[in-house]
Parts: C-alpha cells; structure tokens; sequence
C-alpha cells in the first residue's frame, strides 16, 4: 500500500532544507509542498503518471498531496520542505505549481529560484541564534517567486488537479485503512459516487497502476 508521510517542522519555522543522498521509495504523499534541486548526479521522479529524469542542475517542485516516487542511484540532492499550511492566507488546496526544469531547454526562468534555494541552504548550514528569523524572511521571498512565476495561472486546470489529489487521497486513505477487507472496485465506486468503468481508468491514469494490482 501507498503510505502518507508526516513532516515534522521546527515550532516557528514553516520549511525544511537537507541536502541528501537520495535514495529509492515507494509511492507515497505528504501536505507539504516538496522541492528537489539536484546538485549532482540525477534521479528519476515518478509524479503520477508522469516520469521525469532529472539531470545535475534540475529543479522539481511536487505539490501537495501528489503521488510520487524516486529511482536514484549515485547522487546529491537538496531537498526543501515547505509547510503548506502556514502559508494558508496566500495559498490553498486548489493552488497548484508548475517547476520542472527537466521539460524545458531555456533554463533561466529557474535561476532566482535556485538563488533563494541557495540562501536558505547557507543559512541551514551555518546557523547563528538570529538566523530563524532569515529562514522565515527567505521562506515568504520563495514563496513569492512560487507564486509570482509558477502558479498554474489556468483556474480550470489548476482547480482540476486538486480535485483529482483530493479524491485520489481519499481512495488511497480508505483502501491503507481498510486493507484487511475484501474491497472491490465497485465498493469504491459507490463511495465515490462514479462508474466502476471511470474510477478504473482514473485509478490508473493517476496511480501508474490498475486498481487490481495495487
């Protein structure tokens, strides 16, 4: 079964930076928004039903609530945790974000983002009593740039996608919970209000596998 993984944070601070050899997972969610700057080597992201294959230099933002996996081998990676409710007054469930390096050929509309990545890495790692205080001014000035230059700006999609994640959450949380129980597709579809015939290909679509083989 596909696991929701709890982030912790720190009391005050709303973001979490490691810089980490990654290794292999299985499919899995969290509510936090998740970053990956990789800085060198690479590792292959499945977000989905989408694979990407990110290369040293790559930035990948995985939105809350998504699916995904890692595949990696030999590599270092930077890895941001951003606590999506304590930015609750600019962003909500249906705000969705659109970084991934890896599909485009003109990179620079990255850089200041990675810049401001770069800030909060220093600071992470070369930490004094006042620098809290930074962390949360450059977590609201990432959260800018998010905002600014990567907000899905199509109301229709973005709100779309979070439907989706909402209701792919839900299905994973009732099938982990009840797993001991003789589930059939259908007994899903009820709940769910759909045909059999559409949860299937939804299920599918979205998770990278059947309903019967998860």
């Amino acid at each position: 079964m596909y696991k929701h993984e709890i982030i912790e944070y720190l009391k005050d601070v709303p973001i979490r930076v490691n810089i980490q050899r990654m290794e292999n997972t299985t499919r899995h969610w969290h509510g936090s928004i998740e970053i990956y700057l990789v800085l060198s080597g690479d590792i292959t992201v499945i977000l989905e039903s989408e694979t990407f294959h990110l290369i040293e230099d790559d930035i990948l933002l995985i939105n809350s609530n998504q699916l995904h996996e890692i595949h990696s081998n030999d590599n270092v990676v930077a890895v941001l945790q951003i606590k999506h409710s304590y930015f609750k007054q600019w962003i909500n469930e249906s705000t969705f974000f659109e970084v991934n390096s890896s599909i485009y050929h003109n990179k620079s509309r990255f850089l200041e983002l990675k810049r401001t990545i770069a800030r909060l890495i220093y600071l992470n790692y070369n930490n004094t009593d006042c620098d809290d205080l930074l962390c949360i001014s450059h977590s609201y000035q990432l959260l800018h740039e998010l905002v600014k230059n990567f907000k899905c700006c199509d109301t229709k999609i973005a709100g779309k996608k979070s439907k989706n994640l909402k209701r792919l959450k839900g299905i994973i949380e009732y099938l982990n919970d009840n797993y001991t129980e003789n589930i059939t597709l259908n007994t899903v579809a009820e709940r769910e209000y759909l045909s059999a015939s559409y949860l299937s290909h939804f299920f599918e679509k979205n998770m990278g596998v059947s309903f019967f083989n998860f």
